[in-house]
């Protein structure tokens, strides 16, 4: 049916990282930073955050 345990694999590895995104706020608020980034730009989003371009979160 998925043509091998390859794809099934991935579909619920795809579904497991989906479900823990809700429950990771570091990943929340990486995702609000860059929303905030394509929105304004890169300096306003710096001086709002206080994040440098590889500060790890």
């Amino acid at each position: 049916m998925f043509g091998g345990n390859s794809q099934y694999d991935w579909l619920m590895k795809t579904l497991e990282n989906s479900l823990a995104f809700d429950k990771s706020d570091p990943a929340k608020f990486r995702l609000h930073v860059l929303e905030h980034y394509y929105k304004y730009g890169w300096k306003p989003t710096v001086e709002a955050f206080k994040v440098g371009k590889s500060t790890p979160i």
